[in-house]
């Protein structure tokens, strides 16, 4: 029975967060990012109409413990997180992320308001919004999604149980005391299977991860050939034009007057090469943007950063010729013709 289970679920928590090196623990129905995925539903707002309500995303929805986002470490931005008042015989309670805040209330505090899930003329509980959070990307890292809790004290029917335990030890260390702790709690109860968020994430990120090493190997050797690249072209042109620097330097051009026309020409290369690569870029990254991760794919700063980066190594790739071509000795090049 759903009230036999919660009570279980609830010892099983306080004996596991009593527990030396554990600093928090919760229950919720699935780990993150696990194949069987989440709970996802309508949902509507306390003074939307029926078209705006049709408009509402579908929220990702969990049925949560007291320490839930303290366990998780999710940001209370408003209002509070559920308590142990919040039980079954209390007024029907809820959290919601901003994503549906935002929308469903605009310009409103949305703490106090109402929300149920399922469209609004569907028989179902309000319940009262008592706290706000932040994003997570809880089931898909690549966009953070709606979200919309409840206590798992007020939720009717069955619910899966996995018990996050956030660590100041090894979590290594703390397994076995969390097996004990769960057979002091009930002697039929096991620890199917469990691992850090590390390990939970790795599946996820494989793909992701070999991307961007990917990307990242090409992006390294690229910004290893353009210096290469601008210097050879430089170092070509000084040796061709050595006559050329030898005559300057006769007729009483300064050293420094040399250096920097070289210079010159060498920037204007690599100021066109990053005119024509920021104008590829903004064409081609439209193509990565499933490999983007908290980079807009016009990001200026990003464009920027790069952009400066190359510069400032097309600078000294620049100066070691222009260094040479301040050396000429015009004599000793006008004898060379």
């Amino acid at each position: 029975e759903r009230p036999a289970q919660v009570a279980l679920q609830e010892e099983m928590v306080s004996r596991v967060a009593a527990l030396p090196g554990v600093a928090a623990a919760a229950a919720l129905p699935r780990p993150p990012f696990s194949a069987e995925g989440g709970w996802s539903a309508m949902y509507a707002g306390q003074g939307q109409t029926a078209e705006a309500q049709a408009t509402n995303p579908w929220v990702n929805f969990e049925v949560v413990g007291p320490e839930y986002f303290r366990t998780l470490e999710i940001p209370l931005l408003r209002g509070r997180p559920f308590g142990a008042a919040d039980r079954e015989d209390a007024p029907r309670v809820a959290v919601v992320s901003e994503a549906v805040a935002r929308p469903t209330w605009p310009g409103e505090d949305p703490v106090g308001k109402r929300v149920k899930l399922g469209p609004l003329d569907a028989p179902g509980e309000w319940h009262t919004v008592v706290g706000v959070v932040g994003e997570t990307r809880y089931r898909d890292l690549a966009d953070p999604q709606p979200s919309l809790y409840l206590p798992e004290r007020q939720f009717p029917g069955p619910v899966p149980m996995t018990l996050a335990v956030w660590t100041r030890a090894d979590p290594a260390a703390v397994v076995p005391r969390i097996r004990d702790a769960l057979r002091q709690a009930h002697p039929e109860l096991l620890l199917v299977r469990g691992g850090t968020l590390r390990q939970l994430m790795a599946e996820p990120l494989a793909r992701p991860r070999f991307g961007t090493l990917l990307l990242g190997t090409l992006a390294a050797i690229t910004l290893l050939l353009a210096p290469v690249g601008i210097y050879g072209v430089i170092a070509a042109t000084v040796r061709q034009r050595t006559r050329e620097m030898g005559i300057r330097l006769a007729l009483g051009a300064r050293v420094e007057e040399v250096r920097g026309l070289v210079l010159r020409q060498g920037m204007r290369l690599a100021l066109l090469g990053c005119a024509l690569g920021t104008a590829g870029a903004l064409l081609g990254t439209r193509a990565l943007r499933s490999m983007l991760f908290g980079v807009r794919p016009g990001d200026p700063a990003t464009y920027l950063a790069v952009a400066g980066l190359i510069l400032a190594v097309a600078a000294l790739a620049c100066w070691l010729p222009a260094r040479r071509a301040g050396r000429v000795d015009p004599v000793s090049a006008l004898r060379a013709e």
